[in-house]
């Protein structure tokens, strides 16, 4: 009696391990693909606090569809008062197939920033079929002038997604 009890337990076991493995790896083949990049930059600042900005780019398949997000970070220290960092902060993000855009959307920060010692904002480009290719990516450039440095924009290229 205890040999087919123990084997009905093995039995049982063995049952509960495979369905935990089915289950594991259908959850992962369902995952929609995305890929994401952080680019960091710190700005010295004139008279002001220093932020430091982080821009995580993302793009991102739902169904038979992609989209570019970017998701931006500042930090501009606990010690002091906000003043006018920049006067330009301007931000494209970009949906690019084979490094073409297909879509693109502009953000300005630069109040946000200028207000906040530290904050975050949500950019997204429009929704695009995805098709067959595998060569979609999110990429991004920031139009900046930082105020009373008397040397006008500066472009900072962000750092591309890995395609999908």
């Amino acid at each position: 009696m205890n040999r087919k009890v123990g084997r009905a337990g093995a039995v049982i076991g063995a049952s509960l391990l495979g369905l935990a493995a089915l289950f594991a790896t259908t959850g992962t083949a369902n995952a929609a693909p995305s890929a994401c990049r952080t680019s960091t930059k710190s700005f010295d600042i004139p008279n002001n606090l220093d932020p430091t900005v982080h821009i995580e780019l993302c793009v991102r398949q739902d169904d038979a569809d992609v989209i570019a997000t970017a998701h931006v970070e500042w930090n501009r220290g606990s010690i002091g008062t906000v003043g006018q960092a920049f006067d330009t902060f301007d931000f494209d993000l970009r949906l690019e197939r084979d490094d073409v855009t297909q879509s693109r959307a502009a953000c300005n920060v630069k109040d946000r920033i200028n207000d906040q010692k530290n904050g975050d904002h949500y950019c997204y480009t429009s929704w695009k079929r995805k098709g067959s290719a595998k060569t979609w990516s999110a990429d991004g450039t920031v139009k900046y002038n930082i105020n009373n440095d008397g040397k006008g924009d500066y472009t900072w290229q962000l750092t591309g997604t890995p395609r999908i």
